[in-house]
């Protein structure tokens, strides 16, 4: 996936909570109670993004994930849908939010 320089995000150092909610939905591929998918635009750039929320369902808190790469084409869109949340991980660049059970702030970070 191309690297989205013009996005403000791709050079935050410090990302915060707050930074992942600048995104307006395009389009709703899955909406499931602990799966949502779905392809967004940042509000400053106009950047899209495919973007998945998952929740993984244990007692007590359930941790939260988010993935966010960066996408142009359709294509890029089409082959990020048809892979599996573990087969995301080998898409670069992304952005992730990861937010364990036991944190009270998530991890927001890049992989590049």
């Amino acid at each position: 996936m191309k690297v989205p320089i013009s996005c403000h995000l791709w050079s935050c150092e410090a990302l915060k909570r707050e930074d992942l909610r600048n995104f307006d939905e395009v389009e709703r591929f899955v909406d499931d109670n602990h799966l949502v998918r779905s392809l967004v635009r940042c509000q400053s750039c106009g950047q899209l993004y495919f973007k998945e929320w998952l929740e993984l369902v244990y007692y007590g808190q359930d941790p939260q994930y988010v993935t966010l790469i960066p996408v142009e084409t359709r294509d890029e869109i089409e082959q990020l849908q048809r892979a599996s949340s573990m087969e995301l991980g080998g898409f670069t660049p992304q952005l992730r939010s990861n937010w364990p059970s036991d944190a009270a702030e998530p991890h927001i970070f890049w992989v590049r």
